[in-house]
């Protein structure tokens, strides 16, 4: 019987979970049930006024630096790519995304407007329009998606197989 060989580039994504596992702690210290995985009757583990406020500050845009960094890293890591191209062409489809959903908590009516009724009965998409309605236009929020991506493409580089950092791209 053959098998099919599964080239899986382990570090990448094995760093792209530790990284979700800790914007999941952040959500679960800062704001139980202010996402969609995090249910509320959760207890907040760190109570706001006992946070100091360099934690603060870091803990607001941590999770828009982790989310596309670890979902750049899985990506790639599942599918095992080592080459540059392909890799910054995962970078930056998960940058345009990321962008997307931030900007469109700038112009919720907009975003709204174009939702269809069906999401409303499928599970994970139900939560399109609040998610829209509710989020926050954050400038800074765009820095760390960019910072996040930068610093994702930097871990593909030197987890690739051949080690060559600086391969066309």
């Amino acid at each position: 019987m053959n098998r099919i060989a599964i080239d899986i580039n382990k570090t990448q994504v094995l760093t792209g979970v530790i990284a979700l596992i800790l914007g999941f702690m952040v959500y679960l210290l800062r704001s139980p049930g202010g996402v969609y995985f995090v249910p509320a009757w959760l207890p907040t583990l760190w109570p706001d006024s006992a946070v100091p406020g360099y934690i603060r500050l870091v803990a607001n845009n941590l999770p828009d630096f982790i989310h596309p960094f670890a979902f750049a890293l899985l990506t790639s890591g599942l599918i095992c790519s080592h080459s540059r191209r392909h890799q910054f062409l995962i970078c930056l489809g998960w940058l345009v995304l990321e962008t997307f959903f931030e900007v469109g908590q700038y112009f919720k009516d907009a975003y709204v407007w174009f939702i269809p009724s069906w999401f409303d009965g499928i599970p994970l998409l139900q939560n399109a329009k609040i998610f829209f309605l509710n989020g926050t236009f954050d400038e800074c929020d765009l820095f760390s998606i960019l910072a996040g991506i930068v610093c994702a493409f930097c871990v593909m580089l030197t987890t690739s197989r051949g080690g060559k950092k600086y391969e066309n791209l």
